[in-house]
Protein backbone atom coordinates (compact mmCIF):
# COMPACT_ATOMS: atom_id res chain seq x y z
CA UNK A 1 0.00 0.00 0.00
CA UNK A 2 1.16 3.58 -0.76
CA UNK A 3 0.89 7.18 1.23
CA UNK A 4 0.73 9.83 -0.67
CA UNK A 5 2.36 12.64 1.83
CA UNK A 6 0.57 16.26 1.40
CA UNK A 7 1.30 19.39 3.87
CA UNK A 8 -0.76 19.58 7.09
CA UNK A 9 -0.28 21.32 10.33
CA UNK A 10 2.45 19.93 12.46
CA UNK A 11 0.67 18.56 14.99
CA UNK A 12 -1.95 16.53 12.44
CA UNK A 13 1.58 15.64 10.58
CA UNK A 14 3.24 13.61 13.67
CA UNK A 15 -0.13 11.75 14.59
CA UNK A 16 0.05 11.08 10.99
CA UNK A 17 3.92 9.79 10.68
CA UNK A 18 3.67 8.08 14.55
CA UNK A 19 0.64 6.37 12.88
CA UNK A 20 1.60 5.35 9.63
CA UNK A 21 5.14 5.30 9.36
CA UNK A 22 5.34 2.18 11.45
CA UNK A 23 2.40 0.36 8.97
CA UNK A 24 4.01 1.26 5.84
CA UNK A 25 7.07 -0.03 4.18
CA UNK A 26 7.47 3.32 1.68
CA UNK A 27 6.90 6.74 2.22
CA UNK A 28 6.58 8.87 -1.01
CA UNK A 29 6.82 12.75 -1.16
CA UNK A 30 5.84 14.11 -4.48
CA UNK A 31 4.90 10.39 -6.13
CA UNK A 32 2.46 7.62 -5.69
CA UNK A 33 4.99 4.85 -6.18
CA UNK A 34 8.07 5.16 -4.07
CA UNK A 35 10.74 3.12 -4.83
CA UNK A 36 10.69 -0.15 -2.94
CA UNK A 37 14.37 -0.54 -1.61
CA UNK A 38 13.84 3.11 -0.10
CA UNK A 39 12.21 4.06 3.17
CA UNK A 40 11.24 7.39 2.11
CA UNK A 41 11.25 8.39 -1.74
CA UNK A 42 11.24 12.20 -2.55
CA UNK A 43 10.15 13.37 -5.63
CA UNK A 44 9.99 17.25 -7.14
CA UNK A 45 10.52 19.37 -9.95
CA UNK A 46 12.69 22.69 -9.50
CA UNK A 47 12.66 21.62 -5.46
CA UNK A 48 15.32 19.91 -2.96
CA UNK A 49 16.31 18.39 0.17
CA UNK A 50 16.39 20.84 2.84
CA UNK A 51 18.52 19.70 5.92
CA UNK A 52 19.18 21.09 9.46
CA UNK A 53 21.93 24.28 8.56
CA UNK A 54 23.83 25.88 11.45
CA UNK A 55 27.04 27.19 12.40
CA UNK A 56 30.01 25.18 13.50
CA UNK A 57 29.39 26.07 17.14
CA UNK A 58 25.76 24.56 16.87
CA UNK A 59 27.13 21.79 15.53
CA UNK A 60 29.29 21.34 18.48
CA UNK A 61 27.18 20.95 20.72
CA UNK A 62 25.35 18.40 19.64
CA UNK A 63 26.67 15.47 21.74
CA UNK A 64 26.85 11.78 21.32
CA UNK A 65 25.58 12.30 17.60
CA UNK A 66 24.58 8.90 16.12
CA UNK A 67 26.85 7.28 12.97
CA UNK A 68 24.56 8.80 9.79
CA UNK A 69 23.76 12.10 11.65
CA UNK A 70 23.51 14.94 8.47
CA UNK A 71 23.92 18.93 8.81
CA UNK A 72 24.62 21.65 6.78
CA UNK A 73 27.59 23.92 8.33
CA UNK A 74 27.43 27.55 7.22
CA UNK A 75 30.38 28.73 8.65
CA UNK A 76 33.80 28.04 8.91
CA UNK A 77 34.21 24.94 6.73
CA UNK A 78 30.93 25.53 4.99
CA UNK A 79 29.37 22.50 3.48
CA UNK A 80 27.64 19.43 4.50
CA UNK A 81 29.29 16.86 7.83
CA UNK A 82 27.61 13.80 8.87
CA UNK A 83 28.91 11.47 11.98
CA UNK A 84 30.13 8.70 12.46
CA UNK A 85 31.37 7.16 15.60
CA UNK A 86 30.61 10.11 17.46
CA UNK A 87 32.93 11.96 15.27
CA UNK A 88 31.75 14.64 13.00
CA UNK A 89 33.66 14.24 10.02
CA UNK A 90 33.22 16.98 6.52
CA UNK A 91 32.00 15.63 3.43
CA UNK A 92 33.96 17.07 0.88
CA UNK A 93 33.91 18.51 -2.55
CA UNK A 94 36.21 18.06 -5.62
CA UNK A 95 36.35 21.27 -6.84
CA UNK A 96 37.28 22.76 -3.20
CA UNK A 97 39.56 19.50 -2.22
CA UNK A 98 38.78 16.08 -3.68
CA UNK A 99 40.08 12.79 -2.79
CA UNK A 100 42.28 13.38 -6.11
CA UNK A 101 42.61 9.50 -6.93
CA UNK A 102 41.83 8.51 -10.25
CA UNK A 103 42.59 10.34 -13.69
CA UNK A 104 42.45 14.42 -12.64
CA UNK A 105 45.13 16.14 -11.31
CA UNK A 106 45.35 16.56 -8.02
CA UNK A 107 44.75 20.18 -6.15
CA UNK A 108 45.38 19.05 -2.83
CA UNK A 109 48.02 16.33 -0.99
CA UNK A 110 46.94 13.10 0.24
CA UNK A 111 47.56 12.61 4.16
CA UNK A 112 48.54 9.61 5.68
CA UNK A 113 47.51 9.34 9.37
CA UNK A 114 50.54 7.67 10.97
CA UNK A 115 54.43 7.54 10.58
CA UNK A 116 54.48 3.80 9.50
CA UNK A 117 51.79 2.09 9.37
CA UNK A 118 50.12 3.78 6.09
CA UNK A 119 52.50 3.48 3.58
CA UNK A 120 51.57 3.56 -1.07
CA UNK A 121 52.88 0.64 -2.55
CA UNK A 122 53.38 0.33 -6.25
CA UNK A 123 52.57 -4.11 -6.80
CA UNK A 124 53.23 -3.67 -10.64
CA UNK A 125 56.59 -4.50 -11.88
CA UNK A 126 58.76 -1.78 -13.31
CA UNK A 127 59.04 -0.96 -17.26
CA UNK A 128 57.63 1.51 -19.01
CA UNK A 129 54.20 1.18 -18.38
CA UNK A 130 55.07 0.24 -14.37
CA UNK A 131 54.55 2.68 -11.37
CA UNK A 132 55.87 6.20 -10.87
CA UNK A 133 56.14 8.98 -7.99
CA UNK A 134 56.76 11.95 -8.32
CA UNK A 135 56.97 14.66 -5.98
CA UNK A 136 57.27 18.72 -5.49
CA UNK A 137 60.07 20.14 -3.72
CA UNK A 138 60.66 20.75 0.28
CA UNK A 139 60.24 18.27 3.39
CA UNK A 140 61.42 15.24 3.50
CA UNK A 141 59.94 12.00 1.51
CA UNK A 142 60.90 8.52 2.94
CA UNK A 143 60.63 5.94 0.03
CA UNK A 144 60.50 2.24 1.01
CA UNK A 145 61.77 -0.55 -1.69
CA UNK A 146 59.98 -4.03 -1.27
CA UNK A 147 55.95 -4.97 0.05
CA UNK A 148 57.34 -4.86 3.51
CA UNK A 149 60.32 -5.00 6.15
CA UNK A 150 60.31 -8.80 5.88
CA UNK A 151 61.70 -8.15 1.93
CA UNK A 152 64.01 -6.63 0.01
CA UNK A 153 63.77 -4.51 -2.70
CA UNK A 154 66.27 -2.33 -5.32
CA UNK A 155 65.70 1.21 -5.72
CA UNK A 156 66.01 2.76 -9.46
CA UNK A 157 65.96 6.39 -10.67
CA UNK A 158 64.69 6.36 -14.28
CA UNK A 159 64.74 9.05 -16.84
CA UNK A 160 62.71 9.56 -19.76
CA UNK A 161 63.89 8.80 -23.54
CA UNK A 162 62.16 8.77 -26.71
CA UNK A 163 60.25 5.11 -26.78
CA UNK A 164 61.67 4.40 -23.12
CA UNK A 165 63.55 5.49 -20.05
CA UNK A 166 67.31 5.21 -18.94
CA UNK A 167 68.49 3.96 -15.48
CA UNK A 168 70.76 6.98 -13.99
CA UNK A 169 70.84 5.95 -10.29
CA UNK A 170 70.71 2.91 -8.15
CA UNK A 171 70.59 1.86 -4.39
CA UNK A 172 70.22 -1.96 -3.86
CA UNK A 173 68.80 -3.99 -0.69
CA UNK A 174 72.28 -3.90 1.01
CA UNK A 175 72.97 0.36 0.78
CA UNK A 176 75.07 0.52 -2.02
CA UNK A 177 74.64 3.31 -4.16
CA UNK A 178 75.37 3.11 -7.91
CA UNK A 179 75.33 6.13 -11.04
CA UNK A 180 75.86 5.09 -14.24
CA UNK A 181 75.78 1.45 -13.37
CA UNK A 182 73.42 -1.15 -12.27
CA UNK A 183 75.70 -3.37 -9.69
CA UNK A 184 77.53 -0.93 -7.58
CA UNK A 185 81.18 -2.21 -6.69
CA UNK A 186 81.04 -0.62 -3.30
CA UNK A 187 78.93 2.09 -0.64
CA UNK A 188 79.16 4.04 -3.84
CA UNK A 189 80.14 3.51 -7.40
CA UNK A 190 80.26 6.55 -9.96
CA UNK A 191 80.74 5.17 -14.01
CA UNK A 192 80.60 5.72 -17.27
CA UNK A 193 81.98 8.48 -19.39
CA UNK A 194 83.16 12.03 -18.81
CA UNK A 195 84.61 14.26 -15.84
CA UNK A 196 82.99 14.14 -11.91
CA UNK A 197 82.41 16.98 -10.47
CA UNK A 198 82.49 17.73 -5.66
CA UNK A 199 83.01 21.52 -6.38
CA UNK A 200 80.25 24.12 -6.77
CA UNK A 201 82.36 26.17 -9.20
CA UNK A 202 85.30 24.08 -10.94
CA UNK A 203 86.84 27.62 -12.09
CA UNK A 204 86.59 29.13 -8.23
CA UNK A 205 87.05 27.05 -5.41
CA UNK A 206 84.52 27.78 -2.88
CA UNK A 207 86.23 27.00 0.54
CA UNK A 208 84.98 23.39 0.34
CA UNK A 209 86.22 19.96 1.50
CA UNK A 210 86.02 16.56 0.66
CA UNK A 211 86.83 13.86 3.15
CA UNK A 212 87.57 10.56 1.90
CA UNK A 213 88.55 6.91 3.25
CA UNK A 214 91.83 6.08 4.43
CA UNK A 215 92.77 4.43 1.09
CA UNK A 216 92.83 6.62 -2.13
CA UNK A 217 93.17 5.03 -5.14
CA UNK A 218 94.19 6.20 -8.62
CA UNK A 219 93.76 4.24 -11.78
CA UNK A 220 95.78 5.14 -14.76
CA UNK A 221 94.27 8.50 -16.83
CA UNK A 222 93.59 5.75 -19.78
CA UNK A 223 93.88 2.32 -20.36
CA UNK A 224 94.95 -0.61 -17.37
CA UNK A 225 98.16 0.77 -17.46
CA UNK A 226 100.49 4.25 -17.47
CA UNK A 227 100.19 7.02 -15.65
CA UNK A 228 97.42 8.48 -12.19
CA UNK A 229 97.62 12.03 -12.50
CA UNK A 230 97.19 14.61 -9.25
CA UNK A 231 97.02 18.34 -10.65
CA UNK A 232 95.86 21.56 -9.16
CA UNK A 233 93.90 22.74 -12.19
CA UNK A 234 90.81 24.58 -13.69
CA UNK A 235 89.12 23.76 -16.20
CA UNK A 236 89.76 27.01 -18.29
CA UNK A 237 92.82 28.28 -16.69
CA UNK A 238 93.95 32.01 -17.65
CA UNK A 239 97.69 33.25 -18.41
CA UNK A 240 97.25 35.01 -14.39
CA UNK A 241 96.39 31.71 -13.02
CA UNK A 242 98.70 30.16 -10.65
CA UNK A 243 97.81 26.98 -8.44
CA UNK A 244 100.20 25.62 -6.27
CA UNK A 245 99.64 22.34 -4.39
CA UNK A 246 100.68 21.01 -0.56
CA UNK A 247 100.12 18.22 0.92
CA UNK A 248 99.68 18.69 4.73
CA UNK A 249 99.92 16.07 7.62
CA UNK A 250 98.50 16.60 11.06
CA UNK A 251 100.79 16.19 14.18
CA UNK A 252 99.86 16.64 17.34
CA UNK A 253 96.59 17.71 16.64
CA UNK A 254 98.47 20.75 14.24
CA UNK A 255 98.19 20.94 10.69
CA UNK A 256 102.12 20.74 9.32
CA UNK A 257 102.47 21.66 5.56
CA UNK A 258 104.46 18.26 4.61
CA UNK A 259 105.05 19.46 0.86
CA UNK A 260 104.73 22.31 -0.62
CA UNK A 261 104.63 22.86 -4.74
CA UNK A 262 104.50 26.04 -6.17
CA UNK A 263 102.82 26.48 -9.19
CA UNK A 264 106.46 26.51 -10.75
CA UNK A 265 106.94 23.27 -9.91
CA UNK A 266 109.72 24.37 -6.63
CA UNK A 267 108.99 21.86 -4.15
CA UNK A 268 109.72 22.42 -0.55
CA UNK A 269 109.95 20.29 2.18
CA UNK A 270 109.43 20.40 5.58
CA UNK A 271 112.01 17.36 6.75
CA UNK A 272 113.15 14.36 4.71
CA UNK A 273 114.11 10.96 5.97
CA UNK A 274 115.26 8.71 2.79
CA UNK A 275 114.74 5.10 3.54
CA UNK A 276 116.35 2.80 0.24
CA UNK A 277 116.47 4.81 -2.88
CA UNK A 278 115.36 8.05 -3.77
CA UNK A 279 115.77 10.10 -6.43
CA UNK A 280 116.02 13.59 -5.96
CA UNK A 281 117.56 15.01 -9.15
CA UNK A 282 120.75 15.20 -8.66
CA UNK A 283 122.54 15.69 -11.36
CA UNK A 284 127.16 15.04 -10.93
CA UNK A 285 129.21 17.65 -13.85
CA UNK A 286 132.60 17.39 -14.27
CA UNK A 287 136.18 18.51 -16.13
CA UNK A 288 138.96 18.00 -17.01
CA UNK A 289 142.35 20.05 -17.00
CA UNK A 290 145.70 19.90 -17.78
CA UNK A 291 148.16 21.59 -15.20
CA UNK A 292 151.23 22.59 -16.14
CA UNK A 293 154.77 22.09 -13.83
CA UNK A 294 156.24 24.32 -11.08
CA UNK A 295 152.85 26.20 -11.66
CA UNK A 296 149.21 27.00 -10.00
CA UNK A 297 145.64 27.29 -11.23
CA UNK A 298 142.12 28.01 -10.28
CA UNK A 299 139.37 26.42 -12.01
CA UNK A 300 135.59 25.87 -11.56
CA UNK A 301 132.47 24.56 -12.51
CA UNK A 302 128.67 25.78 -12.61
CA UNK A 303 125.18 23.81 -11.85
CA UNK A 304 122.75 23.81 -14.28
CA UNK A 305 120.09 26.50 -14.25
CA UNK A 306 117.03 25.59 -12.08
CA UNK A 307 119.35 23.12 -9.68
CA UNK A 308 121.48 24.23 -6.71
CA UNK A 309 125.18 23.41 -5.79
CA UNK A 310 125.18 20.50 -2.90
CA UNK A 311 128.27 19.27 -2.89
CA UNK A 312 131.49 19.27 -4.91
CA UNK A 313 135.97 18.86 -5.36
CA UNK A 314 138.75 17.85 -7.06
CA UNK A 315 142.19 17.10 -7.58
CA UNK A 316 144.54 14.56 -9.45
CA UNK A 317 142.71 13.22 -12.00
CA UNK A 318 144.48 9.56 -11.49
CA UNK A 319 145.03 7.17 -8.55
CA UNK A 320 148.44 6.80 -8.72
CA UNK A 321 152.12 7.79 -7.54
CA UNK A 322 152.03 10.99 -9.54
CA UNK A 323 148.82 12.63 -7.24
CA UNK A 324 151.90 13.14 -5.13
CA UNK A 325 152.94 16.36 -6.79
CA UNK A 326 149.57 18.34 -7.22
CA UNK A 327 148.57 20.35 -3.63
CA UNK A 328 144.87 21.29 -3.68
CA UNK A 329 144.72 24.43 -2.13
CA UNK A 330 141.52 25.65 -2.08
CA UNK A 331 138.20 23.13 -2.89
CA UNK A 332 134.85 24.61 -2.30
CA UNK A 333 131.58 26.92 -2.97
CA UNK A 334 132.90 29.89 -4.94
CA UNK A 335 132.07 32.58 -2.00
CA UNK A 336 130.70 34.89 -4.93
CA UNK A 337 128.32 32.52 -5.54
CA UNK A 338 128.14 29.53 -3.63
CA UNK A 339 124.82 28.03 -4.38
CA UNK A 340 125.86 27.30 -8.20
CA UNK A 341 129.34 26.87 -8.54
CA UNK A 342 132.50 25.15 -7.35
CA UNK A 343 136.12 26.33 -6.99
CA UNK A 344 139.21 24.40 -7.26
CA UNK A 345 142.84 26.01 -6.75
CA UNK A 346 145.49 23.28 -7.20
CA UNK A 347 149.43 23.46 -7.00
CA UNK A 348 151.99 21.61 -9.34
CA UNK A 349 154.83 20.56 -7.77
CA UNK A 350 156.61 18.44 -9.98
CA UNK A 351 158.29 19.51 -13.69
CA UNK A 352 156.06 17.70 -15.56
CA UNK A 353 152.08 18.52 -16.57
CA UNK A 354 149.57 16.85 -14.45
CA UNK A 355 145.79 16.19 -15.27
CA UNK A 356 143.88 17.69 -13.27
CA UNK A 357 139.60 16.82 -12.51
CA UNK A 358 136.62 19.24 -10.55
CA UNK A 359 133.33 17.35 -9.90
CA UNK A 360 129.99 19.35 -8.88
CA UNK A 361 127.08 17.72 -7.56
CA UNK A 362 123.97 19.80 -7.93
CA UNK A 363 119.87 19.02 -6.96
CA UNK A 364 116.95 20.25 -8.10
CA UNK A 365 115.71 21.08 -3.91
CA UNK A 366 114.58 24.35 -2.52
CA UNK A 367 116.86 25.40 0.19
Amino acid sequence: MVTRLRIVPAGLLGLILGAALPTFAQVGVGTTTPNAKAALDIQANGKGLLIPRMDSASRAQISSPPTGLMVFQTDGRQGFWYATGGTWVFLPDKTRSGDNLGNHTATRPIRYSSNDGDKMYLLADYGVNGPKIAHGGGWTVDYYAGPNNQAVGTHRFLTGRVGGWNERMRITPGGRVGIGTVDPRGTFDVDGPGDSYLVDDPNRGGAQSTYLPGHLYLAPYNGSSGTAYVQARIPSPLSSTNIGLNLRTTNGGNLVEAVQIAPNGTTTLSNLTVAGNASLGLVRLSADYSLNGNTWSGYSISCPSGTYLVGGGGGHRDNNSAQTSIRVNYSGPRPNSPDSVWQLNVENTSSNSRAIRIYCICARITQ
